[in-house]
């Protein structure tokens, strides 16, 4: 599935250089992190913020509909955990690839409302826990959020995206700030 999503991304980044209803952006992502962990003994339930970056490009396939591909760091987050009289800091690095259908709802000639939904495979790379390892899922993308038009080659956005959820790492919802620039 990893390798589907890297070439619906290479394969829309490369369709934005050569069409003109394609764009490409970059934003920074605001996520928080609940970590839940629970193996027999040992519990811990932390929240966390992280700030980090989203690449991402699309193709207009009309005024109302797109599609986009894109790749988000979703940064990290430092957890600390006790477990049989040790202690200890656990990291947390999420890290997701995915390709979603975009609805615009145009409101007037510089403000839209949009939302996204495709498919999201996600990354969990964990260092420093008492137990347990790395964790890959691929899971449901979605997104809502609204575009401020600069002019007719770019736009400022706001938006709220979920990608997907594990057992252990929930409410992996990210606050994005993006730029994005149409051929």
């Amino acid at each position: 599935m990893k390798k589907i999503i890297f070439a619906l991304l290479a394969s829309s980044f490369a369709m934005a250089v050569y069409a003109s209803d394609s764009y490409v952006g970059v934003g920074a992502t605001s996520s928080r992190y609940e970590v839940n962990i629970n193996l027999g003994s040992f519990a811990n339930h932390t929240s966390n913020t992280s700030v980090s970056a989203k690449l991402f490009a699309g193709y207009e396939l009309d005024k109302t509909w797109a599609v986009e591909a894109g790749y988000a760091d979703l940064g990290s987050s430092n957890i600390a955990w006790a477990f049989s009289g040790r202690n200890g800091t656990a990291k947390l690095d999420v890290q997701s690839f995915y390709a979603a259908g975009k609805g615009t709802a145009t409101i007037n000639d510089q403000f839209a409302l949009f939302g996204k939904l495709g498919v999201a495979h996600s990354k969990f790379k964990q260092s420093g826990f008492p137990s347990g390892g790395d964790e890959s899922k691929t899971g449901l993308y979605g997104s809502v959020g609204a575009e401020f038009a600069l002019n007719k080659q770019s736009g400022l956005s706001l938006e709220w995206e979920r990608y997907g959820q594990s057992s252990t790492y929930s409410k992996n919802g990210s606050l994005t700030a993006s730029i994005r620039f149409k051929f």
